[in-house]
């Protein structure tokens, strides 16, 4: 656990990192807009592990595979695990 002086320290160097290298970003204004309600809605498509949060739907372990196979993997690798 830090103390609170360790914490304060490590804020400190943070920020002052972070504004170090703000003069070699180039500038964003005008760049992008924020994201609408509903594209927001759109990307939550988190699942917990007691299957809340799942669509609506069918389908089985073997035809995921399968899906994945086809058209994750290729980046992804066979289990999630390519970079």
């Amino acid at each position: 656990m830090f103390s609170s002086a360790k914490s304060v320290s490590l804020t400190l160097l943070t920020m002052s990192v972070a504004a170090g290298a703000a003069e070699y970003l180039p500038a964003l204004d005008g760049l992008g807009r924020h994201a609408t309600p509903a594209e927001v809605r759109a990307w939550d498509i988190d699942v917990r592990p007691d299957f809340v949060g799942l669509p609506s739907g069918f389908g089985s372990v073997e035809r995921g595979e399968a899906i994945w196979l086809d058209r994750c993997a290729s980046c992804h690798g066979d289990f999630g695990d390519s970079n």
